[in-house]
Protein backbone atom coordinates (compact mmCIF):
# COMPACT_ATOMS: atom_id res chain seq x y z
CA UNK A 1 0.00 0.00 0.00
CA UNK A 2 2.88 2.35 0.81
CA UNK A 3 4.28 1.96 -2.72
CA UNK A 4 0.87 2.78 -4.23
CA UNK A 5 0.64 5.98 -2.17
CA UNK A 6 4.18 7.02 -3.17
CA UNK A 7 3.35 6.23 -6.80
CA UNK A 8 0.17 8.36 -6.53
CA UNK A 9 2.29 11.27 -5.30
CA UNK A 10 4.77 10.82 -8.16
CA UNK A 11 1.92 10.75 -10.69
CA UNK A 12 0.36 13.83 -9.08
CA UNK A 13 3.60 15.78 -9.25
CA UNK A 14 4.25 14.90 -12.88
CA UNK A 15 0.63 15.42 -13.93
CA UNK A 16 0.46 18.77 -12.12
CA UNK A 17 3.18 20.10 -14.38
CA UNK A 18 0.98 19.32 -17.39
CA UNK A 19 -2.16 20.68 -15.75
CA UNK A 20 -0.51 23.95 -14.77
CA UNK A 21 0.95 24.51 -18.23
CA UNK A 22 -2.18 23.41 -20.11
CA UNK A 23 -4.66 25.55 -18.20
CA UNK A 24 -4.26 28.96 -16.73
CA UNK A 25 -3.60 29.26 -13.02
CA UNK A 26 -6.85 31.13 -12.38
CA UNK A 27 -8.96 28.14 -13.48
CA UNK A 28 -6.92 25.79 -11.27
CA UNK A 29 -7.18 28.05 -8.22
CA UNK A 30 -10.97 28.24 -8.64
CA UNK A 31 -11.39 24.45 -8.69
CA UNK A 32 -13.85 23.17 -6.12
CA UNK A 33 -12.77 20.75 -3.42
CA UNK A 34 -14.83 18.00 -5.02
CA UNK A 35 -12.92 18.44 -8.30
CA UNK A 36 -9.64 18.19 -6.40
CA UNK A 37 -10.92 15.02 -4.77
CA UNK A 38 -11.75 13.65 -8.24
CA UNK A 39 -8.23 14.53 -9.37
CA UNK A 40 -6.66 12.71 -6.41
CA UNK A 41 -8.87 9.69 -7.08
CA UNK A 42 -7.63 9.62 -10.69
CA UNK A 43 -4.01 9.62 -9.52
CA UNK A 44 -4.71 6.87 -7.00
CA UNK A 45 -6.51 4.77 -9.62
CA UNK A 46 -3.61 5.18 -12.06
CA UNK A 47 -1.17 4.15 -9.32
CA UNK A 48 -3.19 1.02 -8.56
CA UNK A 49 -3.32 0.09 -12.26
CA UNK A 50 0.42 0.66 -12.68
CA UNK A 51 1.16 -1.38 -9.58
CA UNK A 52 -0.91 -4.38 -10.58
CA UNK A 53 -0.31 -4.38 -14.34
CA UNK A 54 3.35 -3.34 -14.51
CA UNK A 55 5.18 -3.36 -11.16
CA UNK A 56 3.66 -6.56 -9.80
CA UNK A 57 4.63 -8.55 -12.91
CA UNK A 58 7.21 -11.32 -12.72
CA UNK A 59 9.18 -9.74 -15.58
CA UNK A 60 9.31 -6.26 -13.96
CA UNK A 61 12.37 -4.61 -15.47
CA UNK A 62 13.37 -1.53 -17.40
CA UNK A 63 12.43 -3.24 -20.67
CA UNK A 64 9.06 -4.26 -19.20
CA UNK A 65 8.40 -0.65 -18.12
CA UNK A 66 9.34 0.74 -21.54
CA UNK A 67 6.96 -1.69 -23.26
CA UNK A 68 4.05 -1.94 -20.81
CA UNK A 69 4.03 1.68 -19.59
CA UNK A 70 3.14 3.27 -22.92
CA UNK A 71 0.74 0.43 -23.70
CA UNK A 72 -1.17 0.87 -20.43
CA UNK A 73 -1.13 4.67 -20.84
CA UNK A 74 -2.43 4.38 -24.38
CA UNK A 75 -5.24 2.02 -23.37
CA UNK A 76 -6.45 4.14 -20.46
CA UNK A 77 -6.16 7.55 -22.08
CA UNK A 78 -7.35 6.58 -25.56
CA UNK A 79 -10.57 5.04 -24.24
CA UNK A 80 -11.17 8.07 -22.01
CA UNK A 81 -10.48 10.57 -24.81
CA UNK A 82 -12.54 8.83 -27.48
CA UNK A 83 -15.46 8.60 -25.06
CA UNK A 84 -15.15 12.32 -24.30
CA UNK A 85 -15.01 13.17 -28.02
CA UNK A 86 -18.11 11.03 -28.66
CA UNK A 87 -20.03 12.69 -25.82
CA UNK A 88 -18.84 16.21 -26.61
CA UNK A 89 -18.22 16.72 -30.36
CA UNK A 90 -16.72 20.17 -29.75
CA UNK A 91 -13.57 18.47 -28.44
CA UNK A 92 -11.08 18.16 -31.26
CA UNK A 93 -9.35 14.88 -32.09
CA UNK A 94 -5.98 16.65 -31.85
CA UNK A 95 -6.63 17.29 -28.15
CA UNK A 96 -7.47 13.61 -27.68
CA UNK A 97 -4.25 12.57 -29.40
CA UNK A 98 -2.20 15.06 -27.34
CA UNK A 99 -3.81 13.82 -24.13
CA UNK A 100 -3.24 10.17 -25.08
CA UNK A 101 0.45 10.82 -25.73
CA UNK A 102 0.62 12.63 -22.40
CA UNK A 103 -0.94 9.58 -20.69
CA UNK A 104 1.68 7.30 -22.24
CA UNK A 105 4.45 9.61 -21.01
CA UNK A 106 2.88 9.99 -17.55
CA UNK A 107 2.47 6.25 -16.94
CA UNK A 108 5.95 5.39 -18.24
CA UNK A 109 7.83 8.16 -16.44
CA UNK A 110 6.00 7.57 -13.14
CA UNK A 111 6.83 3.87 -13.30
CA UNK A 112 10.47 4.60 -14.12
CA UNK A 113 10.76 6.97 -11.14
CA UNK A 114 9.13 4.34 -8.92
CA UNK A 115 11.70 1.79 -10.15
CA UNK A 116 14.52 4.20 -9.22
CA UNK A 117 13.09 4.70 -5.71
CA UNK A 118 12.26 1.07 -4.95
Amino acid sequence: MFQIIILSIIIGLIDSSNILTSYNYKKISQMSYINLLYLFSIWLTLAILIFFFIINRQDYSLLSILFNGPLLGFGIYWIFNILNIMLNPSIKMSLGIYNTIWGMILITSSTLIHKLIF
